[in-house]
């Protein structure tokens, strides 16, 4: 499986010139996005990391943060079984 890294920061600008945090985890709105300590951390380990891999566990953190994906196919696990076990007949 190949995997890449990006450390860059996603930055937007409004009209007058005002920039707008993204992915860096800070929020659209006033103070910090929900993802911004997880941010942090990724952003630090990179900072002072010579190996990217190093950094791959926060990462992974920062994404699932992002994006939910490994919770999300979790819960259709669940779903997927509960419905399995009601088809059988073993449902509450």
């Amino acid at each position: 499986t190949h995997t890449h890294t990006h450390t860059h920061t996603h930055t937007r600008t409004e009209k007058g010139g005002k920039r707008e945090g993204m992915s860096s985890g800070y929020s659209l709105g006033p103070g910090r996005g929900r993802c911004f300590e997880v941010w942090d951390k990724f952003s630090k380990c990179m900072s002072k990391e010579d190996d990217p891999r190093a950094c791959v566990d926060y990462r992974d953190d920062y994404v699932e943060c992002l994006h939910h994906q490994k919770e999300y196919r979790r819960f259709l696990e669940v779903k997927r079984e509960e419905a399995k076990q009601n088809s059988r007949g073993h449902g509450r």
